[in-house]
């Protein structure tokens, strides 16, 4: 018993007609590259949106931070001494190296034993982002 394998398309090579189309299975180089550029495409708008995504996530987490130091400082100024409400210089440093800017004035008002505090924390980032509070503190004697 003789085993043979011949490919073929249709009839035998010999008895068809070089006009005869020649139906194979599979896919051209043309449709693989087809496929392959729109699937790289669609690949680049996904890296793009999540580049964005971060992008977006951390400046997100930069003014959450902002807003937190402001209530920390917010909450250290009200605490502290009628006479002397001055946050402590080695924290505001530390906080100005992390790329936050702390700015307060305490000033005296019209009204007798009520003092007026602004506190303002601003990102040293291009989206300028400013925090604002205005408190009065009573004295309380």
């Amino acid at each position: 018993m003789k085993l043979t394998c011949q490919i073929t398309c249709g009839p035998s090579l010999k008895s068809r007609l070089l006009t005869t189309p020649c139906f194979q299975k599979g896919f051209t180089l043309i449709e693989v590259l087809l496929v392959m550029a729109i699937f790289s495409i669609g690949i680049l708008a996904i890296m793009t949106l999540h580049v964005t995504a971060i992008k977006s996530n951390a400046k997100a987490r930069r003014i959450m931070m902002g807003a937190i130091i402001m209530g920390d400082q917010f909450e250290k100024l009200i605490s502290a001494d009628y006479q002397h409400p001055e946050p402590d210089p080695q924290e505001i440093s530390a906080l100005q190296k992390s790329g936050f800017r702390v700015e307060h004035t305490v000033s005296a008002t019209l009204i007798p034993n009520i003092k007026k505090i602004d506190l303002t924390v601003s990102l040293d980032d291009p989206s300028g982002r400013n925090f604002a509070l205005t408190y009065f503190k009573r004295n309380p004697d």
